[in-house]
């Protein structure tokens, strides 16, 4: 019987529901906690070589600021701090406060579960029971949505909802979480529910404003209350104020291959899935506290069982292999992926904003943990492969496993392609502008020529045909390749190739056009030469 049926079996008869929760919590304890988090070998890791590989790394791939945290059984066992945190030259420590984005997301379904282990809600239950007037566009479906649909991204609701659709419009920016979570009622589901693992930021924003409602306090002071300060996470916050007031910094983003400190991302309406504001030091608590049956130094934040049933993944959850640079597969629980990276066996999130990266991993078959941030991203790189190597090789490390580098385009690569492809580009539009005017004097020179003036006509409209219509494709497909990103919002997420991408497909189809404008008009003074001297001629005959 699924967790589900037993769920609802428990609704309908209390006596025999608490029963069967108690006998399920045992066998979830039994069959699912231990084998994930009991410790078969119990590896000491290096940390000189674990710190040589991020300092190599971190130059390697012009990564301006790291920290990382690694946990073994329930204590922090290393943390340390790399780089910079601003153009100053601000040191980075494992106090240093940095986004965490994505990372976000077990926080919130731990807040979920807190309320699930209260009585306040339960997983089978419809969204609409504690949000009457939450929907979609299509009623029936949305009727259906539950709370762990929602949890383990099966609601079927698209992944681009909940945050890309706001960055073109200045004013959604400041949207409270209830202002992003009504403005859905228009969206369309993309997948049945219950059927297919679609990861959405709409999901996680969804739940906090349940644990809102709910608990009946912001979802930053439940979250504050009930999670950051039983586990001593000091510096974690969903405020902008307070953690630019703890030291938070711009992070950076590269521009054509080098790190560049650009503003910070903050929306407070995308808070429960991905705005939280932490540290290594933060983060490495609620490490030990996931890694040791919900406690802490003694408190406890969830039961054994209620943190096993995080990990469960869902069979209608699987994803990957993602590709040779993210390289993850399994599926996906309760706020947490369940499966492996880089070919090691994990329980793990990952986050990626702007300017900002990070990790929180375990490894539960050597009871380790680790946390891994940096201030910086790589959103104009398809393949995410400065990001992913460091993280793909920090767990690699955990486990006593070399590092590797993922087939395909590294980071110097991909830069070396593209700005020679760019820098080519802007040389011919350049040459091409400044030619203009002598190509038209050359070409109306052509047309003169009975013998050459078919194929200076074919000639002329192919490359116009060729200028208007590269910038066209790339002007219209390009968004359509990335999800649907318009491109008021591409030059923000792609500060470097969005803006050169952009601009110089502009100048393409400007030249296009200006080229088939004085190609008219050479053919239609042609024309009018042409239709001048044969009445000329008949007048003289």
């Amino acid at each position: 019987m699924s967790i589900r049926k037993i769920t609802c079996l428990a609704g309908q008869r209390k006596s025999l529901g608490f029963a069967l929760t108690v006998l399920l919590a045992i066998l979830y304890s039994m069959m699912v906690a231990r084998p994930v988090l009991a410790a078969s070998s119990v590896t000491t890791p290096n940390f000189a070589r674990i710190d040589a590989f991020i300092t190599a790394g971190m130059q390697e791939k012009r990564i301006p600021g790291v920290q990382v945290a690694i946990i073994q059984n329930d204590h922090v066992v290393h943390l340390k701090g790399f780089g910079q945190a601003n153009d100053e030259g601000m040191k980075v420590t494992p106090q240093t406060p940095f986004m965490i984005a994505s990372s976000s997301k077990p926080i919130t379904a731990l807040a979920i579960m807190q309320l699930v282990e209260a009585g306040k809600v339960q997983l089978d239950a419809p969204v609409q029971r504690y949000l009457p007037w939450w929907r979609l566009s299509d009623p029936v479906q949305s009727s259906r949505v539950t709370i762990a649909n929602l949890l383990d991204h099966t609601s079927g609701i698209s992944g681009s909802l909940g945050g890309k659709d706001w960055l073109s419009d200045p004013s959604k920016r400041n949207w409270s979480l209830e202002d992003g979570v009504r403005s859905f009622h228009s969206s369309s589901f993309v997948h049945a529910v219950g059927t297919t693992f679609e990861y959405s930021n709409a999901n996680y924003e969804t739940l906090g404003l349940i644990v809102q409602t709910i608990s009946g306090e912001e979802f930053g002071t439940y979250v504050k209350q009930h999670i950051f300060s039983p586990l001593h996470m000091n510096h974690s916050t969903l405020s902008l104020k307070e953690a630019q007031q703890e030291g938070l910094q711009q992070g950076y983003t590269w521009y054509f291959g080098f790190p560049r400190s650009t503003q910070n991302l903050y929306l407070p309406a995308l808070g429960p899935a991905g705005m939280v504001i932490s540290t290594a030091e933060d983060l490495s608590h609620l490490l030990v506290a996931q890694m040791n049956g919900g406690r802490y130094e003694g408190t406890s934040i969830l039961s054994p069982q209620g943190i096993a049933r995080m990990y469960a993944g869902n069979p209608h959850a699987s994803f990957g292999p993602e590709g040779a640079a993210l390289d993850l597969k399994g599926n996906y629980g309760l706020g947490w992926f369940n499966g492996s990276i880089a070919g090691v066996p994990a329980i793990y999130h990952l986050g990626t904003i702007v300017n900002y990266a990070s990790l929180l991993v375990m490894e539960p078959q050597h009871h380790l943990g680790a946390v891994i941030l940096m201030n910086v991203n790589e959103a104009s790189l398809p393949t995410q492969e400065p990001i992913m190597y460091m993280q793909n090789n920090l767990t690699r490390l955990l486990a006593g496993s070399e590092p590797y580098t993922a087939p395909g385009l590294n980071v110097q690569s991909f830069y070396l392609y593209a700005d020679s492809t760019l820098f080519v580009w802007a040389i011919y539009l350049l040459w091409s502008a400044g030619r203009l005017r002598r190509w038209s004097s050359m070409f109306g020179q052509r047309l003169q020529s009975a013998l050459s003036r078919k194929r200076s006509l074919l000639l002329a409209s192919l490359r116009v045909t060729w200028e208007v219509g590269l910038a066209l494709l790339l002007l219209l497909g390009i968004p359509i390749v990335l999800g649907g990103i318009s491109w008021l919002d591409l030059p923000g997420m792609f500060p470097d190739l969005g803006w050169a991408l952009l601009l110089l497909s502009l100048l393409t189809l400007l030249i296009g056009i200006v080229r088939a404008v004085l190609l008219l008009r050479a053919a239609r003074n042609n024309a009018s030469a042409s239709s001048s001297t044969v009445t000329l001629s008949l007048r003289r005959r």
